[in-house]
């Protein structure tokens, strides 16, 4: 008898620590197919809390017993995808020592990877809280994982174990990252990991896809019940706002992602016209910037914009310049810095540019409650004078807006793509609760006829 079951283990009712796990029996044998196994950015990394950050490993744990093999998709190289990859490796070889572990990703994420892990990794070796703590994974359970990575490409099918195909089907949300369809006892699976129907830099959008039947999809929720506005709109209005702020002879910061979000900001402004000396680009994402160089065509959008390594030559250069800045030195540039939520060195270019007028902050991406993002921008909404970051209270005199970008998809968007493919159940997954019920609320006690499904953290459903 054959049998199909899917459990939820992380990013359900929240974004966060992505972790969906599919299990295929028959014939006696249990095999396992997991998409992604991320992180959560809202959770403390420390020596205490750290466990938080993951997905329910014990219902994990589980779900993975008496199973034969796995294969662990990861959809693309964002820390809430695949920060719990190394420490997964570790634990599985104690939890399940007999299992067959196999990771796919496409040759992007394989790249880009190592950049959310080694940001990790600094993080036990230098933060303060990690002195006397032993760290949660080690440079062999990367070096396993490697070993055990099969590189993928969208439009390719993948047979995981009898009986089961994946199809890897490219997704538009980052660079290298992908959708996956499974074909399963019959019967059509879509997990939709996080997707984006627009074009952006470096990139196409994804394909709407078109099936007679579908069992069920897992679905990203992110922008549910959300229209947008459009990229080339919101591009525009970024690149007034810049030109405006380098003409009165400030800095522009704009806080981004380090993996996609800062890169695809360059290119718009490059794009928008502004020179590419005069945007710098600060934090991880210079690595980044590297390897997207490497992996994009020779000479392209992203060449001749200075980094911040190639910028402040001494040790020191960069802090004297943020003392000169807080004493009214001008240093007209567009500053590209990670973390996208003003954590890291956007933290520090916020704290010396908010005391001069002549500077901006333009806000730009999805930052979770309480986050330094999110304190400064409900700041500057109640019209404070000053706004408190990480212990400081930096004074807010600078020009601090919103602009929307997102590189998920709209919440039309995602009604168009759960029409195409007929399914018999949508289960909602990587959106904030409220959003989600607010969303439901149109069906009222028909969602569940509507074939709507919400899981929770540590669900499994038999199908």
């Amino acid at each position: 008898m054959r049998r199909m079951s899917v459990g939820f283990f992380g990013g359900a009712r929240k974004i966060g620590a992505s972790c969906h796990a599919f299990a295929f029996e028959q014939r006696g044998e249990r095999h396992i197919v997991m998409v992604d196994i991320g992180m959560d950015p809202t959770v403390a990394f420390t020596p205490q809390t750290w466990l938080e950050c993951f997905p329910d490993m014990e219902g994990l744990g589980a779900f993975l017993d008496n199973s034969t093999t796995c294969t662990v998709v990861i959809t693309h190289a964002h820390f809430d995808h695949v920060g719990g990859v190394p420490y997964f490796m570790r634990w599985v070889r104690g939890r399940c020592p007999a299992l067959s572990v196999t990771f796919f990703m496409t040759e992007e994420t394989r790249s880009l990877a190592g950049v959310t892990w080694d940001e990790t990794e600094q993080t036990m070796q230098k933060g303060e809280a990690w002195r006397e703590a032993e760290p949660i994974y080690s440079e062999c359970d990367r070096f396993m994982t490697m070993s055990r990575t099969r590189v993928v490409k969208p439009g390719v099918y993948y047979e995981v174990c009898p009986g089961v195909r994946l199809f890897p089907l490219p997704a538009g949300h980052i660079l290298g990252a992908i959708a996956v369809g499974f074909e399963a006892f019959n019967e059509h699976i879509v997990h939709t990991g996080d997707i984006s129907f627009g074009e952006q830099p470096f990139i196409e959008g994804a394909a709407y896809m078109s099936l007679p039947h579908t069992r069920f999809v897992v679905s990203e929720a992110t922008n549910l019940g959300e229209t947008l506005p459009r990229r080339s709109d919101a591009a525009a209005d970024l690149g007034n706002e810049c030109r405006e702020t380098l003409n009165r002879g400030g800095t522009l910061l704009l806080p981004a992602f380090q993996i996609h979000r800062a890169q695809a900001l360059t290119a718009m402004l490059v794009a928008e016209g502004i020179p590419p000396a005069a945007i710098l680009v600060d934090g991880n994402a210079q690595r980044v910037h590297r390897i997207y160089r490497k992996m994009l065509p020779p000479n392209n959008i992203l060449t001749g914009v200075p980094l911040a390594r190639d910028v402040f030559r001494g040790k020191d250069a960069r802090e004297t310049l943020f003392l000169e800045m807080k004493e009214g030195k001008t240093f007209p540039r567009i500053v590209v810095a990670s973390g996208g939520m003003l954590h890291g060195i956007a933290q520090k270019w916020a704290k010396a540019l908010l005391p001069n007028k002549r500077n901006a902050i333009v806000l730009n991406g999805w930052a979770y409650a309480g986050s330094p993002a999110d304190v400064l921008h409900r700041a500057v909404l109640r019209g404070d004078a000053s706004v408190q970051l990480n212990g400081d209270e930096v004074p807010l005199e600078a020009g601090v807006r919103r602009i929307r970008l997102s590189s998920h998809a709209s919440g039309p968007e995602l009604e168009r793509l759960w029409t195409g493919l007929n399914p018999d159940a949508i289960m909602l997954v990587h959106g904030d609760e409220s959003k989600i019920e607010d969303y439901l609320k149109r069906y009222g006690p028909h969602a569940h006829d509507a074939g709507f499904v919400v899981p929770r953290r540590g669900e499994v459903y038999e199908l």
